[in-house]
């Protein structure tokens, strides 16, 4: 399916139609200049890894958000709700697709006036491809105003079309908690879940100001990253949890269910967690909310409370044994298909 996919965009990059073509030479040639097609050209060249490639493509197909996300070791999400798995033959098959038709060198925002491109949900965005290799990493933006450009569409839907079929074969969850057990369980891969939890800085501690912190964790990768106020804050750290590492989390997750705790819960200090599985999504603000104590909502705001701490203390690990790293690609738009279903799923 892929070489297939790979010989028409070939001959879609090569024919000079109603737009502007992007031929093989130039493709050729961003490749010795742009740093995404240096790094993917290493990826398909087996001279980097293929862990540290992910693609996010999304397309709106007759009114329908359709998207894909897929990591450099085959895992792929389909419509955020199945987990689906490539071969390295297809990734890399949908590596050299990029390459042939050459994304590195296309415009990051296509169609439409400048304002448009600010925000990731709305009629205004057609669909998007976003792409991280290593330390480079590149967007384009297809807006439904403007100049439409036939190849950027070929290629993003190439890209999808690569997806579909494994993803008839998909597993998925019926609930958060469900997810998480799976998780715990080894039935779902880590890339699935992602967390955060921030606490800004405290300037009204009693004894000293208390510096904020920052943990996001995406799959097995957790980062770091401290906040002050008035000074530049230290680079982020990352620390990769183990298998077992990560299973106890997603356990320590799945007892706690996220999904049932209250939006509101007493917490000494602003203290935000997230938890997304698919598209599934929670966000449970702590603060010293009029008329709540640490026993308003009993056993809920122990659960809250036990999620808290396993994070802060993970948070203190990945800062004393992490390693340097660079900000990575944020999530891509289009992921979620319009903001009232981001709403519900919070309800």
């Amino acid at each position: 399916m892929t070489l297939k996919i790979l010989k028409i965009l070939k001959m879609c990059v090569l024919v000079i139609g109603g737009g502007v073509a992007i031929t093989r030479s130039t493709a050729l040639g961003a490749e010795r200049t742009d740093p995404i097609t240096t790094a993917l050209q290493m990826s398909i060249d087996g001279k980097a890894s293929l862990v540290d490639v992910r693609i996010d493509a999304f397309w709106s197909r007759d009114g329908k958000a359709v998207s894909a996300r897929i990591f450099g070791d085959g895992v792929g999400i389909w419509q955020r709700q199945l987990q689906f798995q490539l071969s390295k033959a297809q990734v890399v098959g949908i590596l050299k697709t990029l390459q042939e038709a050459g994304f590195g060198s296309m415009p990051d925002r296509l169609g439409g006036e400048e304002e448009e491109a600010v925000g990731n949900e709305g009629p205004q965005l057609k669909g998007q491809l976003a792409v991280l290799a290593g330390s480079a990493s590149k967007r384009v933006l297809q807006l439904v105003q403007g100049d439409q450009s036939k190849e950027f569409e070929l290629l993003v839907n190439a890209v999808l079309d690569a997806c579909a079929g494994p993803a008839t074969r998909g597993i998925g969850a019926a609930t958060m908690e469900e997810g998480l057990r799976m998780l715990a369980a080894g039935q779902l891969s880590p890339q699935i879940l992602e967390t955060t939890v921030q606490r800004p800085p405290d300037a009204k501690a009693s004894d000293r100001p208390e510096e904020g912190w920052i943990l996001r964790t995406a799959g097995s990768r957790a980062t770091a990253e401290q906040t002050g106020a008035g000074k530049s804050p230290p680079p982020a750290r990352e620390l990769v949890l183990s298998p077992k590492e990560f299973r106890a989390l997603a356990t320590t997750l799945a007892e706690a269910d996220p999904a049932s705790l209250p939006q509101s819960l007493y917490a000494p200090r602003y203290t935000d967690l997230t938890v997304e599985l698919f598209s599934y999504h929670r966000t449970i603000a702590g603060r010293r909310f009029l008329g709540m104590t640490p026993e308003t909502h009993g056993d809920k705001q122990k659960a809250f409370d036990r999620l808290v701490d396993v994070f802060r203390a993970l948070h203190e690990r990945v800062e004393k044994q992490g390693k340097p790293v660079a900000v990575s690609l944020p999530s891509a738009p289009g992921d979620r298909s319009n903001k009232k279903a981001k709403e519900k799923e919070r309800d």
